[in-house]
């Protein structure tokens, strides 16, 4: 269910930092997996490039490299680039202070960056999972290191994250007695209701819900001079 939310993030800023023509260019896709982006950045003029910590099932990861060590000689030779996509990914990263350091000399002066990050979100990719950063974490390295913020956006409504909590439940009853059959069955169907609920689209005109938490958080960046 956040795959949609992201997406639309990401498309989102996406057009916002192609809408200049000069900006389309060279774009690199910072642990870019299995590269569902691809098309689209080739679709809009980008010359496409990629890299991750490891290679993909493909063989289509052209740096294998991590965004926060040594940049190699041969990523340096193609940068500047007028974008730098960064999905889903920082999340995952252990020394930010360098990601942004070479995302900042990767992008070169003018060259913009648009980070997502999940914000509520289960543990995933274990160990290698360790943060769930704020926007004001995001716009304080990104500062920090040169660039300028141009957007930033908090995506995922609080029914989306109500829902998320209720899809990672597992129910599960604590012993074979015919009691504790009938409770996880009833907390399953419990649990399932509601879910049912956030989805509707009745209850979401009649009733509105505001809360500090969101799914995912979504920034571009502009590299100053």
């Amino acid at each position: 269910m956040i795959l949609p939310i992201i997406t639309a993030s990401i498309h989102e800023l996406r057009v916002e930092a192609s809408r200049d023509p000069g900006t389309v260019g060279k774009v690199l896709d910072v642990g870019c997996g299995e590269q569902p982006l691809k098309q689209v950045l080739l679709d809009r003029g980008y010359s496409y490039h990629s890299c991750d910590i490891r290679q993909n099932r493909m063989g289509t990861v052209e740096f294998v490299m991590p965004i926060d060590g040594a940049l190699p000689t041969s990523i340096l030779d193609l940068a500047p680039f007028s974008l730098l996509l960064c999905t889903e990914v920082l999340e995952h990263v252990l020394d930010w202070s360098n990601a942004f350091r070479n995302m900042s000399q990767l992008a070169g002066s003018g060259g913009r960056v648009l980070v997502t990050c999940p914000f509520v979100y289960f543990p995933h990719e274990r160990p290698h999972d360790y943060w769930r950063p704020t926007i004001h974490a995001i716009n304080a390295f990104a500062e920090r290191h040169g660039f300028r913020i141009l957007r930033s956006l908090e995506a995922g409504s609080p029914w989306d994250v109500l829902r998320l909590i209720l899809k990672s439940q597992i129910v599960l009853q604590r012993n074979p007695r015919p009691s504790a059959r009938l409770s996880s069955f009833c907390l399953r169907r419990l649990c399932g209701a509601l879910e049912h609920v956030l989805r509707s689209e009745w209850i979401k005109a009649r009733v509105s819900m505001r809360s500090e938490f969101y799914l995912n958080t979504a920034v571009l960046m502009q590299r100053g001079p």
